[in-house]
């Protein structure tokens, strides 16, 4: 491992699969970025964030927080057979215009 880089993103673009193994999470940010880079995603299904980002595994693989032979099987999977319209309309899902959107929503008091 490379240690701290100040671009990521350039490790990212270019890995064969991101894998986020997260007892807990706040948000995740960094599967968005992970996401936006264009990377295949994996991630435990820990509570407060992953499932919701990944809209439970329709954006990336999930597996249970601490079933190392489900994350070595997935992870392998997601090397070999990256769905790559799904890092593309997972992306799209995090788009700049659709967030503002629902931000103002919010604010008028839509909550759509």
């Amino acid at each position: 491992m490379p240690g701290f880089v100040d671009n990521p993103y350039c490790w990212m673009r270019n890995c064969g699969v991101f894998v986020l193994s997260s007892a807990w999470e706040g948000f995740g940010n960094v599967l968005v970025e992970a996401m936006a880079c264009g990377a295949p995603v994996v991630s435990t299904d820990c509570p407060s964030g992953p499932a919701e980002i990944l809209e439970e595994g329709r954006w990336g693989r999930m597996v249970p927080v601490g079933d190392f032979n489900a994350m070595n099987v997935v992870m392998t999977e997601a090397i070999l057979n990256a769905r790559s319209q799904d890092i593309v309309d997972g992306r799209n899902y995090f788009d700049i215009n659709k967030a503002a959107t629902k931000y103002l929503s919010l604010l008028e008091g839509r909550y759509a």
